[in-house]
């Protein structure tokens, strides 16, 4: 899993998350230190068994989270959709309240946020702090790679789903995402650097679309999971990910 910290101060966070890290705001036993962890578009709070994940109220085109019911169907599909590869994790959707000042967990009042609740891993498990200690091996992306073509074996499909694997589509999403992203990248090497793989990506993606149907597609599939894992950049292993999910799209259809 990926995931990185933004360091904020107390008065930046808003009072919902500063409640949620002191332990009596949770009916279970907690550690001694709950750890906030922060992504672009999510609060998580580590607090010994459990994690508890908050979405922003954030709107960046490609995902929206700006009112309460569309963070409440967000929780519901990522329970959904993560229960089918992550069930021993993935727990349940919970309302917050709130009295007064007071925010709770569950309560009879009308919800104010929603709060997926999963069980706690261990931090080490992370792919960057893997990556960081030098533990991360070829065959665990390997591995990764066909966790990824198995949880998308078992999903549901259509021709408005896999109009989302077309190229032009795929190149449509990154861009966006690029055009977002660079204006939090201050390192002008860091955008060409992200450029150069998101071009290598898809200009991969390009030369399979053409290639896919020449070969045995089964054969096409279990050559490009042994051949995509040999690059070991944290980056790398999300463009790799996200290349295998698409192949395998293809050849879903194709079988």
């Amino acid at each position: 899993m990926l995931s990185w910290v933004l360091v904020m101060n107390c008065a930046s966070i808003p009072a919902l998350i500063n409640q949620m890290l002191k332990p009596d705001f949770y009916p279970h036993p907690v550690s001694k230190n709950i750890q906030l962890i922060q992504t672009h578009i999510s609060y998580i709070l580590l607090t010994g068994d459990y994690a508890y994940k908050i979405k922003k109220p954030v709107n960046f085109g490609f995902l929206d989270f700006s009112t309460l019911e569309k963070r409440e169907h967000f929780c519901q599909e990522e329970l959904r959709l993560n229960f089918i590869g992550a069930a021993q994790l993935y727990l349940e959707v919970l309302p917050i309240t709130q009295d007064g000042e007071q925010y709770h967990l569950g309560g009879t009042k009308k919800p104010v946020e929603y709060v997926l609740k999963m069980h706690q891993f261990p931090q080490e498990g992370l792919l960057s702090t893997m990556l960081e200690r030098g533990k991360l091996s070829e065959s665990d992306v390997e591995e990764l790679g066909k966790v990824v073509a198995r949880y998308h074996n078992q999903t549901e499909t259509s021709v408005y789903i896999r109009s989302f694997g077309e190229v032009d589509k795929v190149r449509r999403s990154i861009d966006e995402n690029y055009d977002i992203l660079i204006t939090f990248l201050l390192n002008i090497h860091s955008c060409f650097f992200i450029a150069s793989k998101i071009n290598a990506f898809v200009s991969v993606m390009e030369i399979y679309t053409c290639e896919i149907s020449v070969c045995g597609i089964r054969k096409f599939y279990c050559l490009t999971v042994l051949n995509l894992t040999k690059n070991s950049d944290l980056l790398m292993l999300c463009t790799i990910s996200l290349l295998q999910s698409w192949i395998w799209k293809l050849v879903k259809e194709k079988i």
